[in-house]
């Protein structure tokens, strides 16, 4: 049977502002950064598609189809608009 993993999740911008919070610490059953996205964004109504984010995943950016292990420090990093 598959084991919920410990992840910490840190949130910028405007996931930040919708997850209402800059970070967490949950269990998941996702296997890859995307699945973790899109369970994320049905969780707080995230209204960017994964293909525009990026992820980091124990401060290295990975893609989202590394697989996820428990204790991985993963942020999502949206577009940043310059000025």
């Amino acid at each position: 049977m598959k084991e919920p993993k410990e992840l910490n999740i840190h949130y910028y911008a405007v996931l930040r502002e919708k997850a209402g919070k800059t970070e967490e610490d949950i269990e998941s059953f996702a296997s890859t950064p995307l699945e973790l996205y899109k369970d994320l964004a049905g969780k707080y109504g995230f209204p960017l598609d994964a293909r525009s984010i990026r992820v980091s995943i124990n401060e290295e950016f990975q893609s989202m189809d590394t697989a996820l292990c428990s204790g991985d420090c993963v942020i999502f990093i949206p577009p940043v608009a310059g000025g």
